[in-house]
């Protein structure tokens, strides 16, 4: 939620959309609508796989830089399956960051 918030006062003053998708927030159907537009995305792993695989146009063709935020949390919590595909999804090219 907070790298959310950053990033949200951030593209006020920039030209970049900022999207929050996390388990449980709302429904999925919803998400669906915006987040294929969004240039910017904050995702829980889960949440962010089921939009690879069940959003029709949501893409990460132009990916330049993929961050997981607090990533020892995320492979403790048994995330490490869930990374693995959301990574196939990725282009050829990109960065991947991991912050601890």
């Amino acid at each position: 939620m907070q790298t959310f918030d950053v990033l949200k006062n951030l593209a006020k003053y920039h030209s970049f959309t900022v999207g929050l998708v996390t388990g449980g927030r709302k429904g999925f159907r919803e998400e669906q609508r915006g987040v294929v537009k969004t240039n910017c995305l904050v995702a829980t792993p889960g949440r962010l796989l089921s939009h690879f695989e069940g959003t029709y146009g949501f893409h990460a063709d132009d990916l330049r830089v993929f961050v997981i935020d607090e990533a020892d949390k995320v492979l403790d919590l048994g995330f490490k399956n869930e990374i693995d595909r959301i990574v196939g999804y990725l282009p050829e090219g990109r960065q991947v960051r991991l912050v601890f």
